[in-house]
């Protein structure tokens, strides 16, 4: 009876973490528009959002929680927030809120060897992300004022603190 009830938290928990990643992507989208961050900041947003709900579906009709919480924490911490760092903002925006919040993801969804071997690497990423920005500032698009940058710095912390 206890697994039964660990394999449906686990489940519910997954659930909340898809609804929140499909809602955290098309609002970014929809604050970047507003914020005119660029087509790119735009399109990677969204883009995430359709593809987060196309994994919620194939989870819904195949229902292996294990493959698709890998699918979906690879995803986001090795394509999704690496991408969105160099088209958003990089450290100056509210990227590095969300890394924190897919910490907690991959805390969430994986559990042992698999868990410690993401988190490592995930952290590799952010580390490498930092220095390639310090290295080449370039690559990072920025913002085109100081208001813009501050709103959606804001918007991210809200978003974070809400979830």
């Amino acid at each position: 009876m206890k697994n039964e009830k660990d394999i449906a938290l686990k489940h519910r928990v997954f659930n909340v973490v898809f609804l929140v990643g499909i809602c955290m992507s098309f609002s970014c989208s929809l604050m970047n528009y507003f914020l005119g961050l660029g087509a790119v900041a735009i399109l990677t947003t969204f883009a995430c959002g359709v593809i987060t709900v196309g994994l919620y579906i194939a989870f819904k009709i195949n229902r292996n929680y294990e493959l698709m919480s890998l699918i979906v924490v690879i995803f986001l911490s090795f394509v999704f927030f690496p991408t969105m760092w160099f088209v958003a903002g990089g450290s100056y925006a509210g990227i590095p809120y969300y890394l924190i919040i897919n910490a907690g993801i991959i805390a969430l969804l994986l559990i042992g060897s698999q868990r410690k071997i993401i988190f490592f690497l995930f952290t590799l990423v952010v580390g490498v992300l930092m220095v390639i920005e310090y290295q080449m500032p370039d690559l990072v698009v920025g913002y085109d004022s100081e208001l813009v940058r501050y709103i959606d710095l804001s918007f991210g912390l809200f978003v974070c603190f809400l979830l």
